[in-house]
């Protein structure tokens, strides 16, 4: 599973995703595992990011290795109970109308089209 970025991918390895709380491709792995591939003798076979653009052109970068020989790799199913866990507490969180304004990556704003008006970084900020 290919995530195509303009700017620099925010992060080259699981432990990154799971501190910085990125789960869009870990989702899309798990989306394309149980819909695309559901039935199939196949499994996803690793995620990363393509940068195909700018000055740097740095190409694909692997960050996780979801299958070995066929197999679910220890790291995907690591992956997969954080994503279950994780995704569980933010479900919860919004049922209970908690939408907290904060961002486990400091430097979000660097990356993001709307920097200029982000409010997340003020409380980040302030926690400090």
């Amino acid at each position: 599973v290919i995530d195509y970025k303009t700017g620099k991918p925010p992060a080259t390895t699981t432990a990154a995703l799971m501190k910085n709380d990125l789960l869009q491709l870990p989702l899309y792995a798990r989306a394309v595992e149980q819909v695309l591939l559901s039935g199939e003798r196949v499994v996803a076979g690793s995620i990363g990011y393509w940068r195909p653009t700018g000055p740097d052109k740095r190409g694909y970068k692997q960050v996780a290795v979801l299958a070995v020989e066929g197999q679910p790799s220890s790291e995907w199913q690591q992956l997969q109970t954080w994503i279950a866990n994780r995704v569980g507490q933010l479900v919860l969180a919004a049922r209970n109308g908690e939408f907290p304004m904060m961002s486990a990556d400091q430097q979000c704003t660097s990356r993001c089209a709307y920097h200029t008006i982000c409010r997340v970084i003020k409380p980040a900020r302030a926690r400090k």
